[in-house]
């Protein structure tokens, strides 16, 4: 674990949604669905309409699957609320994001137990589904409750985010 790369914690290892390894993806262009604005970073599913995908919600998986995680962009603005709090550079409904086909990315993992065990080197990522219809389904570390994503894996390389997630590297291939 790595708070920062330079200057102590100054510049953070990784940001979600963002590759860290940045000449190493792949990414195909995609279109926002459904009702919901996307973050970098989070999970999507195939929509009904080729090309367009939507925030992954619900207490059970998408009948079309998940398609895989927002890439951050570098030119994406950051909304201003008139309270002065910025908002996360949302990618609104219809809008064009990119999607991860294979490659490194900082995404945020919901901690199932309390080890590091299952997020070390070479093991499996799996989703979660959420409690509610409006709840999105996140990326956990273990298998309760919980299905593999074929192809991700993590690196073992990670930053605590809070007692019940983390900030993990994650090799999409």
């Amino acid at each position: 674990m790595m708070k920062g790369l330079i200057i102590k914690d100054k510049i953070p290892q990784m940001m979600k949604g963002y590759p860290t390894v940045s000449d190493k993806y792949n990414v195909a262009g995609g279109i926002v669905g459904g009702t919901l604005p996307l973050n970098f970073g989070d999970l999507v599913a195939y929509s009904s309409t080729p090309g367009y995908y939507v925030k992954a919600v619900g207490t059970s998986l998408p009948a079309a699957g998940l398609a895989g995680l927002v890439v951050a962009t570098n030119v994406k603005l950051v909304r201003q609320y008139a309270n002065g709090n910025s908002a996360n550079a949302e990618t609104l409904v219809g809008e064009a994001f990119n999607l991860l086909l294979d490659g490194y990315i900082a995404a945020e993992v919901t901690i199932t137990a309390n080890t590091y065990t299952y997020i070390a080197a070479g093991k499996s990522v799996y989703y979660k589904l959420g409690a509610s219809a409006s709840d999105p389904i996140v990326l956990a570390d273990s298998s309760v409750g919980t299905a593999a994503l074929t192809g991700y894996v993590f690196t073992g390389i990670y930053d605590v985010i809070d007692s019940t997630h983390v900030l993990a590297e994650i090799k999409v291939k």
